[in-house]
């Protein structure tokens, strides 16, 4: 144990440790147990973003199937859990966009699909942060940029689930990432990195 300046060490027969390296030693243990405390919450909070995400998941399939238009979509929407958190991506395919290229209005698929699953959205605790991305398509001299597309498409979904009876009090952030933090990173292009998180 270490001992304060002017001390030698103590292994075995010689002094008892001093209040100082005791003190130390009591605040180590002491640090040790708030973070094992601290591990044990997080791994609580964890397993109960889980336990709600397999909920919202089953949910939003039930609000889906009962859309016979949206029964063929349902693989487009990806729930998830993330520190006390669940996150709803909501992605385009090739052959189902939610949006037409370079447009920020959305197709009447994906009204009705943000429209059923609203309900779900609202009796979730807490606030709603909607996040926009796009592609890594380079846009063109008079088209709107990625920044801009992705901030308008967020807003865009916002506004439909507003429309749905979503309270605007209760929304926290709506944002445009453009094509960061793509989805699908191998394939900068491919339809699913257009997405809204919700």
């Amino acid at each position: 144990a270490a001992t304060s300046a002017g001390n030698t060490s103590v292994h075995g027969g010689g002094r008892a440790p001093s209040r100082r390296a005791s003190s130390g030693n009591a605040a180590s243990t002491q640090r040790t147990k708030l973070q094992e405390t601290s591990a044990a919450a997080a791994r609580k909070d964890d397993a109960a973003s889980r336990a709600q995400a397999d909920t919202v998941r089953t949910q939003i399939g039930k609000a889906l199937a009962q859309n016979a238009s949206l029964r063929a979509i349902v693989g487009q929407v990806q729930v998830s859990s993330g520190s006390d958190e669940v996150r709803i991506s909501i992605e385009d395919t090739d052959r189902q966009p939610m949006f037409a290229r370079g447009s920020t209005a959305l197709d009447p698929h994906a009204i009705s699909l943000l429209t059923s699953i609203a309900p779900v959205l609202m009796a979730m605790p807490g606030d709603l942060s909607i996040a926009g991305y796009t592609d890594a398509a380079a846009y063109r001299p008079g088209q709107i940029n990625n920044w801009t597309l992705s901030a308008m498409r967020a807003d865009a979904a916002r506004s439909a689930l507003v429309k749905a009876g979503f309270p605007d009090w209760r929304l926290h952030s709506v944002t445009g990432h453009a094509e960061h933090d793509l989805a699908d990173v191998a394939h900068p292009l491919a339809a699913a990195n257009r997405r809204i998180v919700l």
